[in-house]
Formats: structure tokens, C-alpha cells, sequence
């Protein structure tokens, strides 16, 4: 209830929003947040079930890319969006951390979202350097080797093999 509180502002001036509001406050619909499309990522992940909130924000802004790239959408997913064709991964692994930095987040969860999000990256790396190599998302070896997850001395050395034509068996 205290979400709906804060947004009561926004929830006065949209008629979905007050539809929306009226039903969670009724016991129809369970969470307030998913409903408020004004809150920024950071303000999502503060909040109950952040996992969900990044995953819907990360994906879309990666579905969103793949599709449409200036097509509407809420504000969580539009800043993942602009971070990723900003700077890429890292961009938006440095983004979070300052944000969650600015709003005082307890170390133990930044790291949970910094790991969560390393969990997503993972998942949805093909893709990702498929957004690469469309140069959609820029590219550079930092953002290759968070998305390959692959550390700068094992990737120096995968070349080094492969330009001494060494083979593994």
C-alpha cells in the first residue's frame, strides 16, 4: 500500500492507473508496482520482487532492440535500452552501480542485483552478440568478454592458441 501512496499523484491523473489502483486496492491484483509505468529501473529493484522487474526490463530492452528499437516502452525497460546502446553490457553494469550507490542499497542486495544480472547476461549472451555483430549494441573486447564471461588472460590465450594452430582433443 505504501507504493500506491507515493504514486497516488500519477495514479490522479491516469485513467488506467486509477482502474489499475482501484483493483489492487480491491485484492484483484497483487502487486501495485507492475502496474505504476512511470518507475524507473533503480525505483523497481527496490522494491518486492526485483528479480522479476529486471528480468522483464533486461529482456524486453533486448527484445525491444531486436524488433523495434524505438518503440514504446516502460520506463525500466527504456533505461536497460539506452544503456546497452550507450555502452553495452558494462554500461549497464556501471549504471546500476552508481543508481544503487545514489540510492543507499544495502551491499549485500547490489550484489544479488550484480549477480542477478550476470545470471541474465549468461542466459541471453547469444543474442547479445548477435546485437554485437548487428553493431546495434557497440562493441568492444570489455563487453565481449562480460557477455562470453571469460576472463581478458583466458581470452589472450584462446588466440594464442588458435593463431599457433594448436588444436584440443
Amino acid at each position: 500500500m505504501t507504493v500506491l501512496n507515493k504514486y497516488r499523484r500519477h495514479i490522479k491523473t491516469n485513467r488506467r492507473l486509477r482502474l489499475a489502483s482501484s483493483k489492487i486496492v480491491e485484492g484483484k491484483i497483487p502487486v501495485a508496482i507492475e502496474y505504476l509505468p512511470k518507475m524507473s529501473l533503480i525505483e523497481l529493484l527496490e522494491y518486492g520482487d526485483w528479480r522479476s522487474s529486471l528480468r522483464r526490463s533486461f529482456e524486453g530492452a533486448i527484445r525491444l532492440l531486436q524488433t523495434d528499437r524505438f518503440g514504446r516502452c516502460s520506463s525500466a525497460v527504456d533505461d536497460v535500452k539506452i544503456w546497452l546502446v550507450s555502452g553495452g553490457v558494462s554500461r549497464v553494469k556501471l549504471q546500476l552501480d552508481r543508481e544503487m550507490k545514489y540510492r543507499r542499497l544495502e551491499e549485500d542486495h547490489r550484489q544479488e542485483i550484480r549477480d542477478f544480472l550476470g545470471q541474465l547476461v549468461q542466459k541471453n549472451q547469444r543474442t547479445l552478440l548477435q546485437l554485437m555483430a548487428d553493431r546495434i549494441i557497440p562493441w568492444d573486447k570489455s563487453d565481449f568478454l562480460a557477455t562470453c564471461n571469460i576472463s581478458e588472460s583466458d581470452f589472450d590465450e584462446m588466440l594464442e592458441q588458435i593463431a599457433s594452430g594448436a588444436n584440443h582433443e
